[in-house]
Order: structure tokens, then sequence, then C-alpha cells
């Protein structure tokens, strides 16, 4: 459908046959996952080009003709974002886009914005990707003949697009900032019984901040292992707290889901830099209790922070150092140096 020449001349070549067009469904996609640090043009095009170019393509070549259905599968990524997935977002809110555009002229479309569809298609074929998926949104996949029958009922009923899916809400909220979106306030209302916090960010807070160094990492180390293995897919014994995140399997996208989690536990942001250097649960727990630490003005936690993001800072810039160099630093420009100045730069 990319192609737009061969598309006018299939559908010349049906017609000839005395076959009207009746209807169409748009179901083509590529999937070039990755942050948008690392998605280039070509990766972008890749992504955008089954569903732009070939929704585009079949509007064009189908013109005006008296269709039934002119059907689109997005997803639900577009309505609630998808870490790592910015291009087939965008690919996908283009579809969404053009079914507005066809109705406003008077013409049929929809769009079906699937959640995961565990037996059939590209999740049934990659069923890693299903698991991250499933972890980032919770709930469980919906089957062919689920969203078949949820087709019949959207063509039947002539709406614009639906999107349909197995969600657990708190589960998105914790890992999709857009869930906060107004749009969205009745399914927090929905769950206002169950909240999602329990103000257990504030809880685990006030103790990190209220223990010593020591005793504090240890509580914060329990806490983000359970947030690791809940990524990882594997029960909390099994993750070590001295090992690389990275040798026990944690990609860029898990980073970064693992960074919304520390945000949504510690109320603390988690630089991705800490993921990618290969820190170990023990290294993050010590960096969050820094923070917290720092911010509440409790112990020693605004140097360990300083001496922690001057580390970073010297490695992103191949400077060799040692303690000594750091203690120095720290004492040259205390008090007055603080986490935020070595974040602009200024040492």
């Amino acid at each position: 459908v990319t192609d737009a020449a061969a598309l006018t001349a299939l559908i010349a070549a049906i017609e000839a046959r005395g076959t009207p067009i009746k209807g169409t469904v748009h179901s083509a996609m590529q999937i070039e996952d990755g942050l948008l640090r690392s998605l280039d043009d070509a990766r972008f095009a890749a992504a955008l080009a089954p569903k732009v170019a070939g929704a585009w393509n079949l509007h064009r070549a189908l013109g005006k003709r008296p269709l039934d259905c002119f059907t689109v599968f997005s997803s639900m990524t577009a309505c609630l974002g998808s870490p790592g997935q910015g291009n087939y977002v965008a690919a996908n809110s283009f579809l969404e886009a053009l079914v507005a555009m066809r109705r406003a002229a008077g013409l049929k479309a929809n769009f079906m914005a699937w959640g995961a569809i565990k037996d059939v298609g590209f999740l049934a074929r990659n069923t890693n990707t299903q698991d991250q998926m499933q972890t980032r949104v919770g709930g469980g996949a919906i089957t062919a003949a689920e969203a078949m029958d949820a087709l019949d009922a959207a063509l039947a009923a002539d709406v614009p697009g639906e999107a349909v899916g197995r969600l657990d809400w708190r589960t998105v909220v914790r890992s999709m900032p857009a869930a906060h979106a107004r749009r969205y306030a009745y399914m927090h209302a929905d769950n206002a019984h169950e909240s999602v916090q329990e103000d257990g960010g504030s809880q685990l807070r006030e103790q990190i901040a209220a223990l010593p160094a020591e005793p504090a990492q240890q509580l914060a180390a329990q806490a983000l292992r359970a947030q690791i293995a809940r990524i990882l897919h594997l029960p909390p014994e099994r993750i070590e707290l001295d090992k690389s995140l990275h040798i026990m399997g944690m990609d860029s996208l898990m980073g970064m889901e693992l960074g919304l989690a520390v945000q949504e536990t510690f109320q603390v942001k988690l630089p991705m830099m800490t993921v990618a250097e290969g820190g170990t649960v023990f290294t993050l727990a010590g960096r969050i209790v820094a923070s917290i630490q720092r911010q509440s003005g409790s112990g020693g936690g605004a140097d360990a922070a300083l001496s922690d993001q001057a580390a970073a800072l010297a490695k992103i810039h191949a400077i060799k150092t040692d303690d000594q160099t750091f203690a120095a630093m720290l004492d040259s420009h205390a008090p007055a140096a603080s986490a935020d100045a070595i974040n602009q730069g200024s040492l």
C-alpha cells in the first residue's frame, strides 16, 4: 500500500473484473521501537510509511466510491502513549486524523485502536514485546474473537472510532503519564476507592529521610528490588542487589519504565544515565537515598548526591578522577556547591 501506482493499478484490475470494491480494512504496520534519541529519519520513515503513506494512498485511490467501510487499525498507544514507540504512536495518530477528515467530507471511515491481542498478529509472534506491554498497562490481552465482535459492533453503529483493550488502570497510571489527562477523569473516578499510591511514596520518603545512611539504603533497595522484579517478570528473590541491571536483562525501554517506577515509589527523578551506566540495585538505592536526604536536609545526603552527580559528569566527559579529587571539589565549593550547579556544568 505504500506504492501508490501499484495500489491504483490493483484497484483498477479488481474493478475491471466487474466486482465493485465495497470496503477496505487497513492493518499494515511496522515496528521500529527505540527511545527518541536513537530514532533517526530512516527508523521514523519505516514506522510511518505503512500507516501514513499506506492509508493516504488508499484514501486517494478509492476516491469518493460509496464504500460500506473504510476501517483503519490504530492502537491504544495513540490514546495513552507508549515509552519507546514515538514513531508508532505518531503513525496511529495520523490514521485517526484521516478518519476525522474523511467523515467531515461525508465519506465512510472509522478506526479501531486495539489494545494487546494475544492469539494473532504481531504480539502473538513476539511474546517478549507482549510481556513488556502488559507490564506497562496491566490487565490482560484480548482475543481475536473479542476484537472482531468489537469491530462488528463499531461498524454496525457507524462510530468514528473505538479503543478496545483490557487494562488495569492502576498499572496504567503508574507507567503512562498521559493517563493523568482530563479526558480520563472518569477512569480515575471509577478507581477512587483504590488509591494508586495509597500515600506509600510519601511514607517511604519520610522513613528514608529519618534513617541513617546504611539502613536507609537497605530500605530503598528492598523497595527498588520489588519494582525491578515486576519489570523483569522475575521473583524478587531472583534480583541480586549487587548485580548489574544490564546483566539481569534490563534494556533501555525497561530502564525508562524503572525511572517512572522510581518517581512513583520514591517521588525522586532518576536520570536515565544512572541506569545506562549499568548500576546495581544497591548503587541506585544509594542515589535515591542521597537525593531524598538532600532534599529533606537530613544527614550527609547533599554531599552524597553531589559526589554521585560529579562522578556521573566526569564519566560523560571521560575525565579520570578519584575520591580525593571529589573531596577537594566538595571542599572548595561548599557550602555554595549544589547538585543543581553540577547539573548546569559549573563544576
